[in-house]
């Protein structure tokens, strides 16, 4: 696209890069001073020996993962021959990634990045933890008493970025874990996110029309106005739980039965893994 002279949408190609990079984001963000878990690069071929070293528990990932997809937490030692096998399943690279669990309820920041920040909202991140972990969607807007300080520290994670040398624009995501004693950001994703399709029915702004104001330099709005809560599946779906669907947006179902009671056993309990 950028060869063709094509207009952007979203970040540039060297932006996105720097932030798909899970090792180079956490050094850019640990560089900025940011609160973030250690995060270190591990070959697989020296990963039995190396991963006895770290002190349990800790979290495997890929280096270009998304989604959850191939990160296991090991508890024991016994269970890093069987983390191994699944996080080098989901990716092609000979290295992946170890990092210190850090204790936390899973959650994302989306904003919208132009000419100014515009923050959309805290969200939940819903996760199915056994045997490996599972994204299920989220809600928003999730009024956590550390909703405040989870956007300013997403807000700061996209300046420490551009200060790197790679600004975003567009939609973007950054995940983070909220605890006890405060919050710490895990990974910027330079995309749009599953959290999009819940806040398309809670904002009233039009959200495709911001991100393209963003990508022209176009003027963008202090704040968005929050008109519904909603809670989103991994599937693509929304249930509407609270509020008035945004205008010119179809109706969200609500959640029934079994998947109601689903979601009741899936949000217990406060101990995250760095997704």
């Amino acid at each position: 696209m950028e060869r063709r002279g094509c207009l952007l949408i979203g970040s540039a190609s060297a932006s996105v890069r720097l932030a798909a990079d899970k090792l180079r984001a956490a050094r850019c963000l640990a560089a900025a001073g940011l609160p973030t878990p250690r995060t270190e690069s591990v070959p697989f071929k020296d990963a039995p020996r190396r991963l006895r070293a770290w002190r349990l528990p800790f979290v495997l990932k890929p280096r270009d993962g998304c989604g959850g997809r191939g990160v296991v937490i090991v508890r024991r030692i016994r269970d890093i021959d069987r983390g191994l096998e699944v996080v080098r399943g989901a990716t092609r690279r000979a290295d992946f990634l170890a990092q210190d669990l850090v204790a936390g309820e899973a959650a994302s920041v989306s904003l919208i990045v132009g000419s100014r920040v515009v923050d959309l909202g805290l969200n939940s991140q819903r996760m199915r933890w056994r045997p490996t972990i599972e994204y299920l969607g989220g809600e928003t807007d999730w009024g956590h008493v550390r909703a405040g300080e989870g956007i300013a520290f997403a807000r700061a994670a996209v300046a420490a970025l551009a200060t790197a040398g790679a600004p975003l624009c567009g939609y973007v995501g950054v995940d983070l874990l909220l605890g006890r004693d405060g919050v710490s950001v895990i990974e910027v994703n330079p995309r749009l996110t599953t959290s999009y399709i819940g806040l398309r029915l809670s904002v009233r702004e039009n959200l495709a029309g911001l991100i393209l104001d963003a990508a022209t330099g176009g003027p963008l709005p202090e704040r968005v106005t929050r008109v519904a809560r909603c809670r989103f599946l991994a599937d693509g779906s929304a249930i509407l739980l609270a509020g008035r669907r945004a205008p010119g947006t179809r109706a969200a179902r609500r959640p029934r039965g079994p998947e109601r009671d689903r979601w009741r056993t899936t949000s217990a309990g406060t101990s995250a893994a760095s997704i």
